[in-house]
C-alpha cells in the first residue's frame, strides 16, 4: 500500500491512502515541536515527552497510552505499542529513506522525503509491504511520520 503525507510549513501533515482520501492529520505547536496531536478515524492522540530529557516520547488517547517512542543507544528509535508489539525506526547516514522494521526485523514501511520549497515543508511517499497487517494502520504510519520529523528536529538542533 502507498500512503502520501503532505506537509505545511513543517507544523500541519496530512496522511492521504492510495486512493487521495485523508486518512490522518499531524499538527505541531510550532516548528518540529516535540508536542503534537495526532487525529485518526475521528479520536484524537496527544504525542509528549515522557521525561525531562525527551528520550521518551508518549502517545496517548485520554489517559490510554497507546504508544511509547524511545531513543536507543544507536541512535535509532523504538516504539513500544500498548498492544505488545515492538518495531525500529533506522534512518540511514547518508541515505534518505526511514524504514520502520518489525521485531523480526521485516521492513514494514520505507519513507521517502521531498523537501517542497514553495511550502517550505518536507512530503514523504510511504510504501509498506502488504504483508503485514500493521503496515495498513494509519495511525502507525502517522506515528512514523513523527519518528522522522522528530530525527529532524534532532538534526537540526
Amino acid at each position: 500500500m502507498r500512503y502520501t503525507a503532505k506537509g505545511e510549513h513543517n507544523r500541519h501533515f496530512e496522511l492521504f491512502d492510495e486512493n487521495g482520501d485523508s486518512i490522518g492529520r499531524i499538527d505541531y505547536d510550532g516548528w518540529f515541536s516535540v508536542s503534537v496531536t495526532l487525529q485518526y478515524r475521528g479520536m484524537e492522540y496527544q504525542v509528549a515527552p515522557a521525561n525531562a530529557w525527551h528520550t521518551a516520547i508518549s502517545v496517548t488517547e485520554g489517559d490510554r497510552e497507546v504508544a511509547e517512542i524511545r531513543h536507543n543507544w544507536a541512535g535509532h528509535l523504538v516504539l513500544h505499542m500498548a498492544d505488545g508489539n515492538t518495531y525500529l525506526y533506522k534512518h540511514g547516514f547518508f541515505d534518505t529513506r526511514m524504514t520502520l522494521y518489525n521485531a523480526d526485523e521485516q521492513a514494514l514501511a520505507v519513507m521517502q522525503p521531498d523537501f517542497k520549497w514553495s511550502k517550505f515543508s518536507f512530503n514523504y511517499e510511504i510504501e509498506t509491504n502488504e504483508n503485514y497487517p500493521e503496515a495498513k494502520d494509519g495511525l502507525l504510519m502517522l506515528i512514523l511520520i513523527y519518528c522522522c520529523n522528530n530525527k529532524k528536529r534532532h538534526g537540526a538542533a
